[in-house]
C-alpha cells in the first residue's frame, strides 16, 4: 500500500535482514571458519601461502638445506663489493636478498617446467606460456630483474661517489599510467 505522495508503506519495503537469504550465509561464515585457534595451527598456517618462497620475509626457509649456498652468496657479494657505509651493507644485504629470490624462482620455474613435461623448444615455438603459474613466475622475474638492476645501479653510483669517481646525473625514466 502506498501512502499520498507514492512511497511504500514500511508493510511493503524490503525483506527485512532475517527474512533475506543472501544475509544469512554471511552471518553464520564467522561459525565456518575463522582461522586456526590453537598455537601449532597459528604456526602451520604462517606457511600457507609459501610455495615458492620468492616473495616470502625470511629469506632462507626453515628447513632448507641450502643455508650454506646463501652464506656462500652473501660472502661472495660482500667479499666483491666491500661495503664501507651503512648504506652500502643495505644495499648489498639486498642483493643478497634479490639474488637468492632469484635462484628459488628459477627452481620453481625448472619444476614447473617438468610438471607440464615441456621443453625449451616448446616454449619458444609457441611463445606463450603454457599455464597461470608459468605466467606469474614470468612477471615475478621482470619484477626481480628490475630490483636488482635498480639496485645495482644505486650501489655502485654511491661506491662511485664515495671513492671521488665522476658521477653521472641519475636520469629516471620510469614512466608512470
Amino acid at each position: 500500500m502506498a501512502n499520498e505522495l507514492g512511497k511504500p508503506e514500511k508493510s511493503e519495503a524490503a525483506p527485512n535482514a532475517d527474512t533475506n537469504p543472501t544475509r544469512v550465509p554471511s552471518q553464520l561464515s564467522h561459525r565456518i571458519g575463522t582461522g586456526p585457534r590453537t598455537s601449532e595451527g597459528k604456526e602451520r598456517s604462517k606457511r600457507n601461502a609459501t610455495k615458492h618462497g620468492i616473495f616470502s620475509t625470511v629469506v632462507v626457509q626453515k628447513g632448507e638445506s641450502s643455508s650454506i649456498e646463501y652464506e656462500s652468496l652473501r660472502n661472495g657479494l660482500w667479499e666483491f663489493y666491500q661495503p664501507e657505509s651503512a648504506l652500502e651493507e643495505i644495499l648489498v644485504d639486498k642483493l643478497v636478498s634479490l639474488f637468492w629470490r632469484y635462484r628459488k624462482l628459477l627452481i620453481a620455474e625448472r619444476a614447473e617446467f617438468q610438471k607440464n613435461d615441456l621443453f625449451v623448444t616448446d616454449i619458444f615455438a609457441n611463445a606463450v606460456p603454457t599455464s597461470a603459474t608459468m605466467e606469474l613466475l614470468i612477471r615475478y622475474e621482470a619484477s626481480l630483474e628490475r630490483s636488482i638492476d635498480r639496485t645495482l645501479a644505486q650501489l655502485e653510483r654511491l661506491q662511485r661517489m664515495r671513492q671521488g669517481q665522476p658521477v653521472a646525473p641519475r636520469i629516471d625514466v620510469s614512466v608512470s599510467p
